[in-house]
């Protein structure tokens, strides 16, 4: 957990702010514990968006995964032209991004 929280606040994740009053609704989030093959466990802070109603609180979504058939075409071009492809595993992509918009989360303390 304190690795997680590290990476937010080194992320700039979030401010502490009072919730206007009039303003979007809060949303909560928790915590989801895994054990992974190792024996070590991984945490990871997630926001319940479910909570969220559209075109109130986001107007659009994405998707940040490749489908399989772009996948398929990456992988054959390798092949094809006899290039070299490499893998690599960024731990908080999904924490460096920017929102157009205030998203108001809430939690109770630990």
């Amino acid at each position: 957990m304190d690795e997680e929280m590290l990476s937010m606040e080194k992320n700039k994740v979030w401010d502490f702010v009072e919730l206007p009053k009039k303003e979007k609704q809060s949303i909560t989030c928790k915590w989801i514990f895994k054990r992974k093959r190792d024996g070590k466990y991984k945490s990871r802070l997630v926001a319940r968006g479910f909570m969220q109603k559209e075109e109130v609180d986001y107007t659009e979504t994405f998707s940040p995964v490749i489908s399989v058939p772009s996948l398929r075409l990456v992988l054959v071009l390798i092949l094809q032209e006899n290039l070299h492809s490499y893998v690599m595993d960024v731990k908080t992509a999904l924490l460096s991004g920017d929102l157009d918009e205030v998203v108001y989360e809430s939690t109770t303390r630990l």
